[in-house]
């Protein structure tokens, strides 16, 4: 079973890599594609309504109203499948946008703490030295202290 796995593993890799190895994208035509979609749905629709208006208005002049009106309703929902289509591809490419710019900001931010984190490292070594310079310092005067003391006994 555990070979099984392993093999599946390693031909997953490819994909994998595909998916890391995305290539660069135009964010700003993606937006504008998106929005080109809005519009043509908007437009798909105002047709579909104006094409089910005029369907229904035939339809009252035909004998078989009923089948008729059935006939524009099935043709009134597949219109609306369509531009349903047409409106979550533009849904689809906005979400891709959004995910980019949040991913963009994340990286941001995290460039921003690394930085901070570099600064803060630096600021504590620096303090860290100063330390020791102080510690040094202050060794030395007790050290040169305690040489005078000695020898004021002596003396």
């Amino acid at each position: 079973m555990k070979p099984l796995i392993a093999i599946l593993g390693l031909l997953a890799l490819p994909a994998f890599a595909q998916e890391a190895a995305k290539p660069d994208v135009d964010w700003e035509l993606l937006r504008a594609q998106a929005s080109e979609l809005r519009g043509r749905a908007k437009l798909m629709r105002t047709q579909a309504d104006k094409t089910h208006a005029d369907a229904e208005k035939l339809c009252q002049e035909k004998l078989l109203v009923a089948g008729c009106l059935d006939d524009a309703r099935k043709a009134r929902q597949e219109a609306e499948r369509a531009i349903r289509r047409v409106e979550l591809e533009a849904v689809e490419l906005d979400r891709r946008v959004r995910v980019h710019a949040h991913e963009v900001k994340l990286d941001q931010q995290a460039e921003k703490d690394r930085a901070r984190d570099i600064k803060a490292a630096e600021r504590a070594e620096a303090m860290r030295a100063e330390d020791e310079k102080r510690r040094l310092k202050n060794e030395k005067r007790a050290a040169e202290e305690d040489r005078r003391r000695q020898k004021a006994t002596r003396e």
